[in-house]
C-alpha cells in the first residue's frame, strides 16, 4: 500500500470518520460531498459532527488517545532479584524459586513483580 492510499482509502471506521470530519472542517467540503465520498448518509454525518463537537467541548480527544507510560522504577527489589539469580545458577526451577521465596513471605509472580508481605 502506498502511503497516500492509507489516507485516501481509510480501512477502519474510526479512520473513515476522522477523514470525513477533516474533509468537512479543514478542506471545507460540503456535508453532502463528504457523506457521498465516505459512504455515509447525510443524517449519520450530521450525527457524527454533533458527537465530535460534544467530545471537543468536554476537552477530550475523540480519535487519538494518549499513551500511558509504564512503571518508572523496578517493582522487584534488587536483593530479591539477586536471590532469584543465585537460585537459577544452582539450576532451581521457577516453581522451586517461588516456593523458596514464599517461605520467607515474599510473593513473586512467575511473570515477575514481587511484593513483600
Amino acid at each position: 500500500m502506498e502511503q497516500k492510499d492509507f489516507f485516501n482509502n481509510p480501512a477502519t471506521t474510526a479512520q473513515r470518520h476522522y477523514e470525513a470530519l477533516r474533509a468537512f472542517y479543514v478542506e471545507e467540503e460540503s456535508a453532502q460531498e463528504v457523506a457521498d465520498r465516505f459512504r455515509l448518509s447525510t443524517t449519520y454525518f450530521k450525527k457524527l459532527r454533533f458527537e465530535f463537537t460534544q467530545t471537543l467541548q468536554q476537552s477530550l480527544n475523540p480519535f487519538f488517545q494518549t499513551k500511558k507510560t509504564g512503571p518508572q522504577k523496578r517493582r522487584t527489589e534488587l536483593n530479591i532479584i539477586d536471590r532469584v539469580v543465585a537460585l537459577r545458577k544452582k539450576n532451581h526451577a521457577i516453581t522451586d524459586i517461588k516456593a523458596n521465596l514464599h517461605a520467607d513471605n515474599i510473593d513473586l509472580s512467575l511473570d515477575t513483580g514481587a511484593t513483600s508481605k
